[in-house]
């Protein structure tokens, strides 16, 4: 499925859902809303992925996207190490922090190990996830 076709498939799921089941799609960082129009028109929300992107592009790409007037979702912003520490500036915290001061929705996404953390259960299942938090707190 090609991305500038999401938007159809988007509606389909919608009409023939009833309208029942909100509708989203997965965003990469760095997504143009502007470039997928169908995306913008059907989506009942945004996901957005960090992908190596900055804070303050995140920021400008939620900002964008609130102007649609529905929620902005961040699904992951992950550090890229395996060291456990606290993200450096600009990561994961930082990303957290900016989307939340906008009135988008934060989000980290804990790779550690073989096990995915869904963001709503914020119990500290690994040193970096109690680290993202810890920083969270601090700078906050």
């Amino acid at each position: 499925l090609s991305p500038e076709r999401v938007g159809e498939l988007m509606h389909l799921v919608r009409t023939e859902g009833g309208g029942r089941v909100p509708v989203s799609v997965s965003l990469p960082g760095g997504w143009d809303p502007g470039r997928y129009p169908g995306i913008v028109q059907n989506a009942d929300y945004f996901t957005l992925h960090g992908n190596n992107q900055t804070a303050s592009k995140m920021r400008d790409l939620a900002q964008r996207l609130l102007a649609y007037n529905r929620p902005v979702l961040l699904n992951e912003s992950d550090d890229d190490d395996d060291d456990g520490q606290i993200p450096p500036a600009d990561t994961a915290v930082d990303t957290f922090i900016e989307l939340s001061r906008i009135g988008a929705s934060g989000g980290y996404f804990d790779w550690s190990g073989e096990q995915r953390v869904c963001q709503a259960d914020w119990g500290p299942h690994s040193p970096r996830l109690l680290n993202f938090l810890q920083a969270v707190v601090a700078r906050t």
